[in-house]
């Protein structure tokens, strides 16, 4: 190459964007055996600090998780036997209207805390899976995909609950329902239109919560999000770039901000640690489900209790005509 040519590229290189070389996110936590199979082909064991890109598809093997950090602040933790491809993420904070957080989940159980890509333009964001797309109105949920012939006998197709924020989950006949905190849906090949999940579909989180609980997974999140409500949702501490910018969206944004759970707003703090255990140890609820204060505005009917953000999936108690087989 000559002289002139080398000077052209690399004032061209310097010219680029930054997030043109930003990878997407790295692996911040894992455990087991987890590889990444990247566009070229290759596939590669990952490792904690390890990065992952555009195109990777992330396998997990049998007892694995992993937990990514993206480059936004988000997470994307990732169960046994899950299998997640990141079809683009691309993160400018100076043009937010270019951000692009498009995912497929293709098998397994995911859970995802949006960041900067979908606070800043939350139209950027989308996850699709054999039988549903999810858009975002907010922060924190969990899907599972699960197949057919699965042992537990549930129905193959896509399981999904919020913890905090909203989404809008659309089935394969084009409707869409708008999903909030503590709400289940399902979606499946043989049942095209989404719908609201029965108790026995809702037991299909008791597994998975009991997985996270083990391998001490509400730990990681603690350690990248802030707790808000009975989820979590973006620090901005942890944002390595464009901190500013999404500062200056909420300052702008109050209302929408604290709408979408970007924001704590007054009344909506968490139950105390010592409520929180009591209604683990004598309460009822559905997995999946988060606790709020009484009198929060999310509390609702004062006789339905939840579990918190760190304990939500647990096993709900042995009790006759509630779905799960639980802990005593």
């Amino acid at each position: 190459m000559s002289i002139a040519k080398l000077l052209f590229t690399t004032i061209l290189l310097t010219c680029l964007p930054l997030a043109a070389f930003a990878a997407s996110g790295q692996v911040a936590a894992m455990g087991g055996l987890v590889t990444a199979a990247g566009s070229s082909g290759q596939t590669v064991v990952l490792h904690k600090g390890d990065s992952v890109n555009k195109g990777d598809v992330i396998t997990t093997d049998a007892n694995s998780w992993v937990v990514l950090s993206m480059e936004d602040g988000a997470s994307l933790t990732l169960r046994p036997k899950a299998k997640l491809r990141i079809v683009d993420y691309v993160y400018d904070p100076d043009n937010p209207q270019n951000g692009r957080s498009w995912l497929t989940l293709l098998q397994g159980a995911l859970r995802s805390v949006t960041g900067a890509i979908g606070k800043l333009n939350h139209a950027s964001y989308q996850l699709t899976t054999p039988t549903a797309t999810i858009g975002i109105r907010g922060t924190d949920y969990d899907v599972d995909v699960v197949p057919a012939g699965n042992s537990e006998g549930f129905a193959p197709g896509t399981y999904h609950t919020v913890h905090a924020g909203g989404t809008v989950f659309k089935g394969q006949d084009g409707q869409s329902i708008n999903v909030k905190p503590s709400q289940d849906v399902f979606t499946g090949s043989g049942s095209p239109h989404p719908r609201r999940m029965q108790a026995r579909q809702r037991s299909v989180w008791t597994d998975i919560g009991n997985f996270d609980f083990k391998e001490k997974i509400s730990g990681v999140l603690d350690d990248l999000h802030q707790r808000i409500n009975g989820g979590y949702t973006l620090n901005l501490q942890k944002l390595n770039r464009g901190r500013d910018q999404v500062q200056r969206y909420l300052d702008r944004h109050p209302d929408e901000a604290a709408r979408r759970g970007l924001l704590q707003s007054a009344g909506r703090q968490a139950a105390p640690e010592s409520a929180m255990q009591s209604r683990l140890q004598h309460g009822k609820w559905h997995p999946g489900e988060p606790y709020f204060a009484p009198g929060s505005p999310e509390s609702g009917n004062p006789n339905k209790h939840h579990g918190t953000s760190q304990q939500q999936h647990y096993k709900e108690p042995r009790e006759s005509g509630k779905h799960g087989s639980g802990n005593k």
